[in-house]
C-alpha cells in the first residue's frame, strides 16, 4: 500500500513539473508569435 502510494506521489511530481516545463515555454513562445502575427494582420 505504501509503496503504490509514493509511485502516485512521485508521477504525480513529475506530472507537475512537466505541465509548469510546458506552461512557461508555451506560454511565452505561443503569446509572443500570436502577439506578432496579430500585428502585423492589423498593420
Amino acid at each position: 500500500m505504501d509503496s503504490s502510494v509514493k509511485r502516485l506521489d512521485n508521477l504525480n511530481s513529475r506530472l507537475e513539473s512537466v505541465a509548469n516545463n510546458l506552461q512557461s515555454s508555451s506560454g511565452k513562445t505561443g503569446t509572443s508569435h500570436k502577439n506578432s502575427s496579430n500585428e502585423h494582420v492589423d498593420n
